[in-house]
């Protein structure tokens, strides 16, 4: 059987460098939701955890790539704050639901897109807290070892 280096399947299903359209960016979040799935059903169970993670260092090692992860979420959702953020400038942007007023609703849409870019601002900051407890997680595994000959 040949051995798939899944990480580069990712790295060429999505290229950091792009290019990017809505397509790509919809199919990445949905498999960043898939691969997360799989991780936790494989740790579910204790018994299965330990049979996905027989060592501490395999734990260190998951712990330190998702530590990465949660880094690379805040600064993508700080990002897409300030994408909301320039929608509540764009004298094209409508609310759906006040179409019909005075306004056609642009100061609710603006409205809108500023809260949007609040929410995804605190998203960022629950992110960057993600990634700091994960960091000192693995930092704790760090000095961790089995003594296979006391066993």
């Amino acid at each position: 059987m040949i051995e798939v280096d899944r990480v580069q399947v990712v790295q060429e299903m999505w290229p950091s460098i792009g290019p990017h359209d809505v397509r790509s960016l919809s199919a990445a979040a949905a498999a960043t939701r898939e691969i997360l799935r799989t991780l936790a059903h494989a740790t579910v169970v204790r018994a299965d955890a330990l049979k996905a993670l027989p060592y501490v260092v395999d734990g260190y090692t998951m712990l330190g790539g998702l530590a990465e992860a949660a880094s690379s979420e805040r600064q993508f959702l700080q990002q897409l704050a300030d994408w909301a953020e320039h929608f509540a400038d764009d004298p094209t942007l409508r609310h759906t639901e006040h179409r019909d007023q005075p306004g056609e609703g642009i100061a609710q849409a603006q409205q809108s897109a500023l809260e949007t870019a609040e929410d995804l601002r605190e998203a960022a900051g629950h992110a960057e807290a993600l990634m700091r407890a994960l960091q000192r997680a693995q930092a704790h595994t760090s000095p961790l070892y089995h003594d296979d000959e006391k066993a």
